[in-house]
């Protein structure tokens, strides 16, 4: 069972990530902004991280910042699901070693083979 945290502002869907990766088996823990989930990723090291940009408090650039400069969490595999899919962020996210960038809306099927690793993903074109 992989342990996923998964942050993002929008309560419908981390709702809605949390019944798809429980049905999967997976342990899920949520956080409704960027400095929450630090703070969350901090306490229960999940195996896997499932984080949205666009967000109040602390964005998901930011976050991604905190977590990779921490030797806690730095390891920790993060998937990118957001709406915002220029080329810039892509760059960004790639930049700091994510392990796949999927875009809102995105296909189940793609946000399981990310959060399990069976496939590198990128499913933003």
């Amino acid at each position: 069972m992989t342990r996923v945290l998964v942050i993002d502002d929008e309560p419908a869907i981390g709702d809605v990530l949390r019944m798809l990766l429980e049905f999967r088996g997976h342990e899920v823990f949520t956080a409704n902004d960027g400095s929450r989930g630090y703070a969350v990723a901090q306490r229960r090291s999940p195996d896997v991280i499932v984080l949205d940009l666009m967000m109040p408090v602390m964005d998901g650039f930011s976050t991604l910042e905190a977590l990779r400069n921490d030797e806690r969490t730095a390891a920790i595999p993060v998937v990118i699901l957001s709406a915002l899919t220029s080329a810039e962020v892509t760059r960004r996210c790639r930049a700091t070693g994510v392990r796949a960038i999927l875009q809102k809306p995105y296909k189940p099927e793609d946000l399981l083979r990310a959060v399990e690793g069976s496939q590198l993903v990128d499913a933003t074109s």
